[in-house]
């Protein structure tokens, strides 16, 4: 929704066919214009990994024909500024300890807009499950000789006693 035209012709559509209950929510919020960037992590019994934030594809006109929808992700052109990483990996390992409280363990993924206007990061979807970049981001983790999170996640499930050492704890952000 861009402006009110846009508005009245969503609610005149999609309100209609709720028009039969009295209420029902709505979340509105401001658009930000900036990079979205996802980001991989793993709760395990040790620890919450961070992977390094990635740029997120969104709205190609080939793929979809919603510049919102995701058409899939770069790992190799997002470069953050210092503040926007740190912000990332700090949101990454509350979610990831608020997700470990309530006994989750395993893969998840977060989705982000950093603002173009002063680098703020807004915290945008919470996927709790294994997603789908996983077995692409696998391969790169291979690919530069980096412990798989997708591996982190298998021992985590299969309760097998391990440890990482300090080389491979460098290439994910830890608690």
């Amino acid at each position: 929704v861009k402006n009110n035209d846009d508005y009245i012709k969503f609610s005149n559509t999609y309100f209609n066919e709720l028009s039969k209950k009295k209420t029902f929510p709505v979340k509105v919020s401001k658009y930000i214009h900036g990079i979205p960037a996802t980001v991989n992590a793993c709760v395990t019994g040790q620890d919450i990994y961070i992977g390094k934030p990635c740029y997120q594809i969104t709205g190609e006109e080939l793929c979809t024909n919603s510049r919102s929808t995701t058409c899939g992700n770069d790992w190799s052109v997002l470069s953050l500024p210092a503040k926007a990483s740190r912000e990332i990996n700090e949101i990454g390992q509350k979610i990831g300890q608020y997700l470990k409280d309530k006994d989750y363990k395993g893969i998840f993924g977060l989705d982000f807009i950093i603002s173009e206007k002063n680098d703020d990061v807004y915290l945008i979807e919470i996927n709790p499950r294994f997603v789908a970049s996983i077995p692409f981001y696998t391969k790169l983790e291979l690919k530069n000789s980096v412990f798989p999170m997708f591996a982190l996640h298998f021992l985590d499930f299969l309760e097998i006693k391990y440890k990482i050492s300090f080389s491979a704890k460098e290439l994910f952000s830890k608690s």
